[in-house]
């Protein structure tokens, strides 16, 4: 609905899937995808799941609470995109992922992608156009 109403007032937006989990919710970007550019969207990006510190307890205990018959095939599709981890502080890689399941997840997201119109061309986004609020400090922004 956010997309739709931007692209109505001709403001030139995409979507980003994150996180994807590999194993859990990776099946969901055609339709995620071809939502977006159905509202418009004119590109999208991604970001497969990452756990760093108490963060990875966290999801481990919620996905055993909520989803235990598939809890060890994502704990192990996890690994095999984070090098044996459930993280990777990694530039280039802690986004992304790396390894045979990362690739798979990137290129079925490239084609969906391009099935749907989506990442086509490079859109310049204007910044001039935001003016900052004269003598205000950001936090009076919320009061």
């Amino acid at each position: 609905e956010t997309v739709e109403k931007m692209r109505k007032n001709n403001i030139p937006c995409g979507i980003n899937l994150a996180p994807i989990i590999p194993g859990l919710n990776d099946e969901e970007i055609p339709a995620i995808l071809k939502a977006a550019s159905d509202a418009g969207a004119l590109w999208a990006g991604r970001v497969m799941l990452r756990l760093p510190h108490s963060v990875k307890q966290l999801f481990v205990e919620w996905l055993h609470r909520n989803y235990p018959e598939k809890e060890s095939k994502i704990l192990n599709r996890i690994h095999e995109v984070r090098n044996g981890g459930l993280t990777s502080p990694e530039w280039g890689k802690r986004f992304s992922g790396e390894g045979e399941i990362a690739d798979a997840i990137h290129k079925f997201f490239k084609i969906n992608c391009k099935k749907y119109g989506l990442n086509k061309t490079d859109v310049e986004i204007r910044t001039d156009l935001f003016k900052r609020p004269e003598n205000k400090i950001q936090t009076e922004l919320f009061k």
